[in-house]
């Protein structure tokens, strides 16, 4: 990231999951499998995918840098406001599918009503 973001004044940890990557690569037991390097480093291509971007501010994860947070990790002390943050992109992104299901749920009434598909 070019620049930096802040949440209640507090700097958000863009390099925090290459961080985590990191660690689990070290590791035999990976907490977050679906972590991989076309999430931290998309090519053109892969910037496209919206999937990629759910997945990176996925439950998952933000439980995994909670608990790294609250068992002490010396690399992961401070971040709360880091987790923060992707616990609210990550509910921005749940209510917008929320919203996109009722908005083809009324789509699709109306088109059943137009063609009297109803009767």
């Amino acid at each position: 990231m070019n620049r930096s973001l802040k949440n209640g004044g507090e700097a958000i940890d863009s390099g925090l999951l290459v961080k985590l990557k990191e660690k689990q690569d070290k590791c035999i037991f990976k907490p977050v499998r679906t972590l991989t390097r076309k999430m931290l480093q998309p090519t053109n291509f892969e910037k496209m995918k919206v999937g990629t971007a759910v997945k990176l501010f996925g439950n998952d994860i933000i439980a995994v840098l909670e608990l790294l947070n609250a068992s002490g990790d010396p690399e992961f002390l401070n971040v709360e406001s880091t987790i923060e943050f992707m616990k609210i992109v990550r509910k921005w992104w749940e209510v917008k599918m929320h919203f996109n299901d009722d908005i083809r749920v009324y789509v699709s009434l109306y088109f059943i009503m137009a063609l009297g598909l109803d009767k």
